[in-house]
């Protein structure tokens, strides 16, 4: 008998009949997944053994079945959870004193000081203007050669006073040269294209005069003059290495000639007379 036919797969069933005294004897060999089982049963009638030996198949045909497990539905996918929002957080303030180790600190560069700016000659041509130096208003013209650096100047200069006459008749025309030196300590301001200064010096020259009006056989006369000056100055540089200048001095006479007629004096330059400059200067090398 095969099993399987049955509807029990993996067992089989061998069965050998012998006829005895007391009827039929049949044996069954019954190989199953779980071991080899031997049976054997007797009666008298055939039917009988067959229907007994299908009955012990099956029973152990079905004692080695393993139920498959039932297919569960697969589950319903889960809805995305809702996106939280990331927390706030305030950071701390920084602070001078922190917890970080030396090695956690960048190192600090040290700063480089700038270069000192190096020297220059300046040469500068003026015209001025003043009151008071010879005889009412009166102008002129100079020139300067100078070495400085950033903050200071030093130069020497040579000027010549025109002639001017006093107003009384008759009078004095008189006109004056000087020579001179002077110190000014300056600022850069704007990268230093302006520079503004206070500048002190001292002049000294002559004055020479000559009587005029009605008279006869006069002779020029001169006497010695030597001022002090002090008053600002102020530098802008128009393009690079020219600048134009701009002076205001006092001019306090300490040494002053004076000019006589026969019926009186005509002339004697003020105790501070004020002066006023503008010239261009160059400077080299150009800065």
């Amino acid at each position: 008998m095969d099993a399987a036919a049955e509807g029990f797969e993996g067992a089989s069933i061998d069965i050998e009949v012998e006829a005895t005294d007391d009827g039929l004897a049949a044996t069954l060999r019954l190989e199953t997944p779980n071991g080899v089982q031997t049976r054997t049963l007797q009666s008298p009638a055939c039917d009988t053994l067959v229907e007994a030996a299908v009955l012990i198949t099956r029973a152990a045909a079905m004692a080695t079945m393993v139920p498959e497990p039932p297919v569960e539905p697969e589950p319903e996918p889960e809805p995305a959870p809702e996106p939280v929002p990331a927390p706030v957080s305030w950071a701390e303030p920084a602070t001078e004193a922190t917890n970080s180790s030396p090695a956690d600190l960048a190192p600090i560069e040290p700063r480089t000081p700038a270069a000192p700016r190096p020297l220059f000659a300046s040469l500068r041509a003026f015209g001025f203007g003043s009151f008071g130096i010879t005889p009412g208003f009166g102008g002129g013209g100079g020139l300067a050669v100078g070495l400085g650096s950033k903050f200071w100047r030093a130069e020497v200069l040579g000027m010549v006073a025109a002639p001017t006459t006093t107003d009384r008749q008759p009078g004095v025309v008189a006109w004056a040269w000087t020579v001179g030196a002077r110190g000014c300590g300056t600022l850069d301001v704007l990268d230093g294209r302006l520079q503004p200064g206070l500048c002190g010096g001292v002049e000294a020259g002559e004055q020479l005069g000559e009587g005029t009006g009605a008279l006869i056989n006069t002779q020029p006369q001169r006497g010695a003059w030597i001022a002090a000056t002090l008053g600002p100055t102020l530098r802008a540089f128009v393009i690079p290495g020219l600048a134009i200048v701009l002076d205001a001095d006092a001019v306090v006479s300490v040494l002053r000639p004076g000019f006589e007629v026969r019926d009186g004096p005509r002339h004697e330059p003020t105790v501070v007379a004020p002066r006023v400059a503008l010239g261009f200067e160059l400077h080299l090398p150009r800065r």
